[in-house]
């Protein structure tokens, strides 16, 4: 009972310091551009404060596997399973590279927190819209060439269990049709910090993350996005399982 209080106090306060954070990371974020310091050691720089913060607010720790591979310089298309909230600073603290995510549409339309969205540089998804789908498959051509690597969750939404979902084409088809290579990161303990519809925090928690090397339709011999979704798919259910 009494770490029922606790608890609920606790995660209240963490919470509250949390959206105070954002608003301010956001507010830094869309400011960034205004003074031509997108995607440079700077930003990267404020969203990693952003990340050390909520995990030193989480009492959470992280241990990462499989970086030796990675090149933060090298345009690719980065997914990552979807268990919690806490998914998004857990891939801005592994990757080093300037990483923008793909967030659904609906986020855009919300005042300011819109605007920094967008100012931030973070790109709109429209599952339902063929228009708006191939404004994002533009906007990732012109994020890519500013040697910005994207970020997307297959599943397209958070897992209520940790279990792996189905995952959805659409990474599998823009690498394909952009010939990018598919870095993936799968993500165990993000559940047990945060758990989907519920702001109650669990601190103490241990967050594994395991980064696979970066390959292209071609290296795996798909022969086309479904084979390569596929292969991923496996990759994801193998790693998941060692490290659960």
């Amino acid at each position: 009972m009494v770490w029922k209080v606790v608890r609920g106090i606790y995660s209240f306060i963490a919470v509250l310091i949390i959206c105070v954070l954002i608003f301010i990371w956001f507010f830094i974020l869309s400011t960034i551009p205004l003074i031509g310091l997108s995607n440079t050691p700077v930003e990267s720089f404020s969203i990693r404060l952003w990340n050390r913060a909520v995990f030193r607010l989480f009492f959470a720790k992280l241990s990462v596997k499989g970086l030796e591979g990675y090149d933060p310089k090298k345009p690719c298309i980065i997914i990552s399973n979807h268990q919690s909230l806490v998914d998004i600073p857990t891939v801005y603290e592994v990757f080093s590279g300037p990483v923008k995510m793909l967030g659904k549409a609906e986020l855009f339309k919300i005042p300011f927190f819109g605007w920094a969205l967008t100012a931030a540089g973070l790109i709109p998804v429209d599952r339902g819209n063929r228009e708006a789908a191939t404004k994002t498959i533009e906007l990732t051509k012109k994020r890519l060439s500013e040697g910005v690597q994207i970020w997307m969750a297959p599943e397209g939404t958070r897992s209520v269990d940790g279990k792996l979902g189905a995952f959805k084409g659409g990474a599998f088809r823009m690498a394909a049709d952009l010939n990018l290579p598919i870095v993936g990161l799968v993500l165990n303990g993000t559940k047990d910090v945060l758990r989907k519809k519920s702001f109650l925090v669990n601190p103490f928690q241990q967050i594994n993350a395991v980064v696979l090397p970066a390959v292209s339709m071609a290296d795996v011999g798909a022969i086309d996005y479904k084979q390569f979704r596929n292969y991923f798919k496996a990759k994801f259910e193998e790693t998941l399982a060692d490290i659960s």
